[in-house]
């Protein structure tokens, strides 16, 4: 369900107040190497459904892995790794004993208990289809 987003104020001009984020997740396993067309694919999406020049909604996708979070962006910061077509990759967060923890650059949102709970219940489904797809290597 809905999250309310109350960590900052960036978006209210453009989407207004009260926004709800959403969090989707793939029922099956995406390509890493696919994170810069994912969004160029969201950044037309955003474009297509445009009211009066403004964005509607903002999507944001990200890679979930065993190891860290990564999300997509089209802005440069000295932390973020460039991927392709404008689009970079920004490590937000990293797996570190039994949860996901923020770096120093790592948005609010993304530092909420709330979300890294979320993370980490994705995570473990995630686990689960690398067992069934025989992707996970023991230790």
């Amino acid at each position: 369900g809905p999250m309310a987003f109350s960590f900052t104020s960036y978006y209210d001009g453009e989407l207004g107040p009260g926004i709800q984020r959403w969090i989707w997740s793939f029922g099956e396993l995406v390509d890493r190497a696919e994170l810069a067309a994912l969004k160029c694919l969201t950044n037309d999406i955003e474009q297509a459904h445009l009211d009066g020049g403004r964005r509607k909604f903002n999507l944001d996708p990200g890679i979930l892995t065993l190891a860290n979070f990564v999300l997509a962006t089209g802005k440069e910061r000295a932390h973020r790794v460039y991927l392709d077509r404008g689009i970079f990759a920004d490590l937000t967060l990293v797996f570190q004993g039994n949860t996901y923890r923020p770096l120093e650059w790592t948005y609010p949102d993304y530092a909420d208990a709330r979300m890294t709970e979320l993370l980490n219940r994705l995570r473990e489904n995630y686990k689960c289809k690398l067992k069934e797809k025989g992707l996970l290597r023991p230790r």
